[in-house]
């Protein structure tokens, strides 16, 4: 599984020669040509190591290798080695077992300096339908200080706007706006703690993150002098403090603008319903300290919309939990579920006690009853609202995947015919062998999610048929397909989200011409001989675009080699194309390239067609005179 990162520096390849070689081969960047175990691949027994094989030299020690089992538990390894002239990175795996272990790397070019990096994945004796969680569910380490922090912001926006209701309850008293200050100062001091104790990196690169502490302090700090003013003016300024805390909910984060809003109903029903209890047991408790008889209609005030703020807080509750919770599992399995089966229990209970104080406590006047149900639930409110600050400071558990997604569908063994082109802006990758059709979409980033696949078939002997391969991860595709022999035709059309789709053609011969390995290594070889070459080169990236105007370089033959992918070697189905003697094609399995190469009397390259997700480029290539009759141009002629 090749990561973001590494699909991005293939598409380097097509800004250009010219650009690349104007200061001469330093301008090169170094390409994944192949791994060994490839990716995808289901091992009976655990390899000895995992080796990178690169287009170029590496600086030696700048290897940067991690291995972590598919559910996040990292595997302790020793430092890699380079080998084959620092050209190959070998990773070994001391004590591998059973599992799926992703690989990522990264390695720093011995020419230029520039990094590369990427990733794959494979299993070892594991079943490819099981499915684990992306990450590992072991009870993290939670900061007992951002806990605290969050806790009392949420306990700061619950006194506020308990103040906020004091009127309400008491039918027009004053007083209120001292809660008022009292809680906006506590949530203030809190959220500029976390500001403070989190930093900027905490929020990445999302601006729209990165401000939602700042402006919740900012509106939190314009509510003390206005506590006093109409109830409306404060109690918009709690509720959009609220709103922003909750642009850095985990809810946010995963579901967007949809998330935040439900997170922020959640935090505003339980601030409201906290604050306005606490009114009324301090009311209760004030009464009973005084001597006085009881007042009840402040208990009856607030039990009309508690009902409401109660199903508010469960409801909102219970849809976080469904998008947060990737399967039940998780609620008994994962730290995030077990603190949630907390919080579930107290609410629980802080309901129950509400329900005593309804139906017993308020309709006969039974002021201790009043108190003690009323206290008690009050606590426990506080305990649920220390459960959400915990919940905030622990991640969620990460969704599950069948491993067959994280590793895509296992390498084709055997003979294998290979096709490639843009179809749109999009690229579709095409292998079949004897049994199995696979087909990929893919962007300059990657496989590309909800992408879709037409296919049209048509046979050897004229029929036609459509073809509707199952998913095996993003932008892969497959089917079990046994070629019949002679040439069939796929017409496929690609189509994903924010993608221009298309289609392309490909021709499958079977069975394929045999390899020819011997005929890339003359043609490499060749091209090394050669004293002067003037490259030509146009790039399209779209398939209903024109190609880009023609650049040209001239360069000795080695530097061309040292700036293609496919320097230092790792190509694999290395086929003539029937009828066609001096032109043969060849892929690149780690970087997803695929090749069309011409070559002229003497082995050299004439012509080039170079193929990678989102690009097609094409070198055509010039000779000053023809080159003198060597050993290694007899040997380089296509026969």
């Amino acid at each position: 599984m090749c990561s973001r990162w590494a699909t991005v520096l293939v598409a380097l390849v097509s800004a250009g020669v010219v650009a690349l070689v104007a200061a001469g081969p330093a301008s090169a960047h170094s390409f994944l040509a192949a791994t060994d175990p490839p990716q995808g691949a289901r091992l009976a027994a655990a390899p000895d190591s995992v080796a990178l094989q690169l287009s170029e030299a590496v600086v030696p020690g700048s290897a940067l290798i991690s291995v972590r089992r598919a559910d996040g538990i990292d595997v302790v390894i020793p430092p890699p080695a380079t080998e084959s002239g620092d050209t190959v990175v070998r990773q070994p795996l001391p004590g591998v077992g059973a599992g799926v272990y992703l690989v990522s790397w990264q390695v720093t070019s011995a020419v230029d300096g520039h990094d590369s990096a990427g990733e794959l994945a494979f299993a070892v004796g594991t079943d490819p339908s099981a499915e684990v969680p992306l990450a590992a569910t072991g009870i993290p380490d939670v900061e007992p200080f951002a806990a605290v922090v969050a806790w009392g912001f949420f306990t700061g926006l619950a006194v506020a706007s308990g103040g906020l209701t004091r009127r309400y309850l008491l039918g027009g008293a004053e007083g209120g706006h001292r809660w008022v200050r009292a809680g906006a100062i506590v949530a203030l001091t809190s959220l500029l703690a976390r500001s403070a104790v989190e930093g900027p990196q905490a929020v990445g690169a999302r601006p729209t993150i990165a401000l939602a502490l700042p402006a919740a302090a900012v509106l939190l700090a314009l509510v003390p002098p206005l506590a006093r003013v109409r109830t409306a003016i404060p109690a918009g300024l709690l509720i959009a403090a609220a709103v922003t805390w909750s642009a850095r909910s985990h809810s946010a984060a995963s579901y967007g603008m949809a998330g935040a809003v439900l997170d922020a109903v959640h935090l505003v029903a339980a601030a409201a319903w906290a604050g306005a209890l606490a009114q009324v047991v301090d009311v209760l408790w004030r009464d009973h300290r005084a001597g006085r008889a009881v007042r009840l209609e402040p208990v009856r005030r607030y039990a009309r919309p508690a009902l409401w703020l109660v199903v508010a807080v469960s409801l909102s509750g219970l849809g976080q939990a469904a998008l947060l919770l990737p399967r039940w599992q998780a609620v008994w399995s994962t730290a995030y579920g077990q603190v949630l089966m907390v919080k579930t229990v107290l609410l629980a209970a802080a309901l129950s006690t509400a329900a005593v104080a309804r139906q017993r406590g308020l309709p006969g006047g039974r002021p201790r009853l009043l108190r003690r149900a009323t206290a008690s639930e009050l606590w426990l409110v506080a305990g649920v609202l220390g459960a959400a600050a915990l919940l905030v400071t622990t991640p969620p558990p990460a969704p599950t995947a069948a491993l067959e997604s994280l590793l895509g569908p296992p390498p084709i063994t055997g003979p294998t015919v290979r096709a490639m082109d843009l179809a749109g802006s999009l690229t579709v990758d095409i292998a079949a062998g004897q049994d199995r059709l696979d087909v990929w979409v893919v962007s300059p980033s990657g496989g590309v999610e909800g992408a879709t696949v037409d296919i049209a078939a048509v046979m050897p002997d004229g029929t036609t048929g459509e073809l509707h391969p199952r998913p095996c991860g993003p932008g892969c595709f497959t089917q079990e397909m046994e070629l019949p022999a002679g040439t069939t035709r796929l017409q496929v059309a690609a189509h994903a989200p924010g993608w221009t789709g298309g289609r392309m053609g490909a021709d499958l011969v079977w069975p394929p011409p045999a390899a020819r390995p011997e005929r890339f290594d003359a043609m490499a070889q060749a091209m090394r001989a050669a004293d002067e070459v003037t490259v030509t080169e146009s790039v399209t990236s779209d398939a209903a675009g024109e190609a880009t105007g023609a650049s040209q370089a001239t360069m000795s033959g080695a530097a061309f080699v040292d700036l293609m992918p496919w320097a230092g070697g790792g190509a694999v189905d290395v086929r003539p194309i029937e009828g066609r003697p001096d032109t043969f094609t060849f892929y690149l399995p780690g970087s997803r390239m695929f090749f069309e190469a011409t070559v002229d009397a003497y082995g050299r390259l004439e012509y080039q067609r170079m193929v990678n997700p989102g690009h097609e480029i094409g070198y055509t290539l010039e000779y000053p005179a023809p080159a003198p009759t060597s050993s290694a141009t007899e040997q380089a002629r296509p026969r």
